[in-house]
């Protein structure tokens, strides 16, 4: 039974990676195109999509300052007064993407997930993960599995 684990990770997993690269699900044209007042949670939160949608569209060197800016209808100070700088950028999708998959995966496996068996916690976790991927795009995870030469992104990597 555990073979259909594997495929669905595979499906779920390995496929939308390779799809997320032609264009992220996060943010469409016409989104992109909306801009106004937001609150600076909201957006923090909008910056950071448009920068995961372009992490999963173009790799780190396609997250740029002005195209973030561009992108979600702002200027460039509006993003440098939510991160510092790019760097900054990629920790926070890393950091947001890592604190949504946890608190899914968590919810996935319930109270007492030391109660479940392997087969049902596996899958559990990875529809959570397949959850996570569809919702947030691909960007984060390609980041997370690439070796890097960033130290900083390397440690929120690890936690």
């Amino acid at each position: 039974m555990l073979t259909g684990c594997f495929y669905m990770f595979t499906v779920c997993i390995l496929q939308p990676i390779e799809s997320s690269r032609k264009r992220s699900p996060l943010v469409t044209r016409s989104q992109e195109a909306q801009h106004g007042r937001l609150w600076a949670a909201d957006r923090r939160k909008q910056l950071l999509h448009v920068a995961a949608s372009l992490l999963a569209e173009e790799g780190v060197d396609g997250v740029r300052i002005p195209d973030v800016a561009t992108l979600a209808g702002v200027t460039r100070p509006v993003v440098y007064k939510h991160f510092s700088n790019r760097q900054d950028i990629l920790v926070g999708i890393l950091e947001d993407f890592g604190l949504t998959l946890q608190n899914r995966v968590q919810a996935s496996l319930g109270t007492e997930p030391e109660k479940l068996d392997l087969q049902a916690a596996l899958k559990a976790v990875i529809e959570a993960t397949c959850d996570v991927l569809e919702e947030r795009g691909a960007g984060a995870w390609n980041l997370l599995s690439s070796p890097g030469t960033d130290p900083v992104l390397d440690e929120v990597a690890r936690r």
